[in-house]
C-alpha cells in the first residue's frame, strides 16, 4: 500500500505539472491515459461486468468522438498509434503472463472509476477556449506591450511539446509574426533555424538571412550548448519544479 501511495502521488504530481503548464499539455495527457485505459477495458471486457462496460462506452461516445477529432487535427496520429507507442521495455518480458494470476475483474472496476474521472476532465476541457486562458493572455500582453521585449528577440521555453505548439498556434492567430516552434519531433534543419534566430552569434548577419525569426518557442531540445545570445529576453512558461 505504501508503494501504491507513492505511485499515486507521482502520477498526481505529473498531472499537476502539465495542468500548470497549459490546458493543451493537460489535455494531451488525459487523452493518452483515457485511450490506454479504454483499450484495456475493451480487451478484457469478457472478464468483467459486460453490461456496465458497454453502458460506459456508450455514455462516452461524445468524448471518444472528440478524442479522435483532436488527434486527427493536432498530430496526424490515430488512437491506435497512442495505444501502441508505450516504450519497448513495457513489453520486453521473458515470461508469458497468466491471466488467472490476476484479479482482472477488480482491475476492470478500478479502470471504470479512472475513466469516469478522466471523462469529467475531458468534458471540462471540451468547453474551454484559449480566450479564457489568463496565462496565455498575459504572455500576449508582455510580447505586445513590455518595453523589455517589444521589438527584440525572445525565447519562450516550455517543458512540454503540446504547450509549445499551443503557444505557437495561438500567437500566430493573434497576429504575431516571425515565429518559430521547435521540439523533439521537429524535422527542419536545426542549424538553419538557429542562424535565422541568432545570426550574429552564429557567424552571420541579419542581411544574410531570409525570414529571420524574432520569437522562438522551444522545448528543452535547445536548452544547452547552442549560441542563442541574440535574444534579449527568455520567458519560462512554467514554474521550475526543482
Amino acid at each position: 500500500s505504501g508503494r501504491q501511495a507513492q505511485i499515486v502521488n507521482l502520477i498526481r504530481q505529473l498531472l499537476l505539472k502539465r495542468f500548470e503548464s497549459s490546458i493543451a499539455a493537460f489535455e494531451e495527457t488525459c487523452i493518452k491515459i483515457y485511450i490506454r485505459l479504454r483499450k484495456f477495458l475493451l480487451d478484457y471486457r469478457d472478464y468483467g461486468n459486460t453490461r456496465t462496460i458497454d453502458r460506459l462506452v456508450a455514455m462516452h461516445t461524445e468524448i471518444w468522438d472528440y478524442i479522435e477529432q483532436h488527434i486527427a487535427n493536432d498530430s496526424q496520429k490515430t488512437t491506435e498509434d497512442i495505444e501502441d507507442e508505450l516504450p519497448e521495455y513495457v513489453w520486453d518480458v521473458e515470461e508469458n503472463l497468466d491471466v488467472s494470476e490476476f484479479d482482472i475483474r477488480a482491475m476492470l472496476d478500478d479502470t471504470i472509476l479512472d475513466l469516469e474521472v478522466l471523462a469529467d476532465f475531458i468534458k471540462d476541457i471540451m468547453e474551454f477556449t484559449p480566450e479564457k486562458d489568463d496565462k496565455l493572455r498575459e504572455l500576449k500582453r508582455i510580447l505586445a506591450e513590455d518595453s523589455r521585449v517589444v521589438g527584440k528577440k525572445v525565447i519562450i521555453f516550455s517543458e512540454y511539446r503540446a504547450t509549445a505548439l499551443y503557444i505557437y498556434r495561438e500567437l500566430k492567430k493573434a497576429g504575431f509574426e516571425h515565429l518559430y516552434e521547435i521540439d523533439g519531433e521537429t524535422k527542419d534543419n536545426r542549424h538553419s533555424m538557429i542562424q535565422r534566430f541568432a545570426p550574429y552569434y552564429n557567424d552571420s548577419s541579419s542581411a544574410d538571412i531570409d525570414d529571420e525569426i524574432n520569437i522562438l518557442i522551444a522545448t528543452d531540445v535547445l536548452a544547452e550548448g547552442l549560441n542563442l545570445q541574440d535574444a534579449s529576453c527568455l520567458i519560462n512558461y512554467e514554474l521550475h519544479w526543482n
